[in-house]
């Protein structure tokens, strides 16, 4: 079977890979001229996701974290020791990785090549009509294809997203979150270390115009000074998926594409890895609906998450939380029973309330 992948993101290349291994002859389309490129992604990960990752993490991790502080300037924090370890990965290093074991399974790029759909079954790409047995879209978070596709049934929430890596020495400790309507209206701030002398201090706002201004607040917040900008990237976060199934017989959406993001981080690792969980398909058929299936599954946990993400991002229930905080800070929470999940954030809440009273002896206040 001839697999045409529109988009050669972190999904596409993805998705490809594990159609290459099931026998599919695979066509990658990008726009872009090298994979990992525009950067955009915090690259924050759990343990498990790095996993799931393989090969491809091991060697593009480059920073490690087992405590999480989270507060809310004014009002307090409250300190969160997980039980496993969350991963800071180079995301264009993996990116690169996955690329080079295409190519070697034989693979085909179209690098520089803005692709769109010809019919349910042929791109059009450089002037050019090809036919294939089927087609996955990897497209991203503009979901242009999406949107003509569903007729313009794009309706999930989307926040701007912006990460400023900085040389500045530190004695940062962990991963430090904050939430703050005027700071990061709709989302939050992140600021941590990757090492003794760089930082990455990052936002999702629903106001684009005021990040920059914004990051420099919680530079300052944290004390750093004589800070030099480096690096700087970002783009559209996504929180959470928009249909429960795919509908289309010959087209697949994965990732970012079939807005599979995490609904409270906006992470889109974890779902387009968990959704390849079978590596053992017959046949490149069966690795179509396998992939299919997998993304219809990561979408349904993720629609579970979705009323955690709200309480958390709205406005509306930001002086419940101020009031939380205020009256637990300075708590610290060890994990020791594995009772949080960085990824299942639904299982976190239900786990937590099922053992409530393990959950209570960890938390120190």
């Amino acid at each position: 079977m001839r697999v045409g992948v529109i988009g050669g993101g972190l999904a596409g290349l993805f998705s490809s890979l594990n159609l290459l291994y099931a026998g599919c002859e695979v066509d990658i389309y990008e726009e872009h001229d090298r994979p990992g490129y525009p950067k955009h992604c915090t690259g924050l990960v759990s343990e498990q996701t790095m996993k799931m990752l393989g090969r491809f993490a091991n060697k593009c991790s480059d920073a490690f974290f087992n405590k999480i502080k989270l507060e809310i300037p004014g009002s307090g924090n409250i300190t969160l020791h997980t039980s496993s370890k969350i991963v800071h990965l180079d995301r264009v290093c993996i990116e690169e990785g996955l690329a080079e074991a295409i190519l070697g399974l034989g693979g085909r790029f179209f690098w520089r090549t803005k692709a769109i759909l010809g019919g349910d079954s042929t791109i059009v790409a450089g002037g050019l009509t090809t036919r294939y047995d089927h087609i996955v879209v990897a497209e991203g978070i503009r979901r242009e294809i999406f949107k003509k596709v569903y007729k313009g049934g794009d309706s999930a929430k989307k926040v701007f997203g912006i990460n400023i890596v900085y040389k500045a020495r530190n004695d940062l400790e962990g991963i430090n979150v904050g939430f703050h309507p005027t700071l990061a209206p709709g989302f939050f701030y992140w600021i941590f270390p990757i090492s003794d002398e760089e930082i990455i201090v990052g936002l999702g706002t629903s106001e684009p115009k005021t990040s920059l201004r914004a990051t420099d607040v919680v530079l300052k917040k944290y004390g750093i000074s004589n800070a030099k900008k480096i690096d700087s990237y970002g783009g559209w976060i996504g929180e959470g998926p928009i249909l429960k199934r795919q509908l289309k017989k010959n087209l697949t959406f994965v990732g970012d594409a079939f807005g599979l993001q995490k609904p409270l981080t906006g992470g889109g690792i974890y779902p387009i890895v968990s959704s390849f969980t079978y590596k053992n398909s017959n046949s490149c058929s069966d690795a179509i609906a396998e992939i299919r299936y997998g993304t219809e599954k990561v979408a349904s946990i993720l629609r579970k998450q979705m009323p955690i993400a709200k309480v958390f991002h709205s406005s509306s229930f930001y002086y419940i939380l101020y009031k939380i905080f205020r009256n637990l800070n300075g708590t610290e929470i060890r994990d020791d029973y594995k009772l949080i999940d960085y990824d299942r954030h639904d299982l976190s809440i239900q786990r937590i309330f099922l053992h409530l009273p393990l959950f209570l002896k960890e938390i120190k206040i």
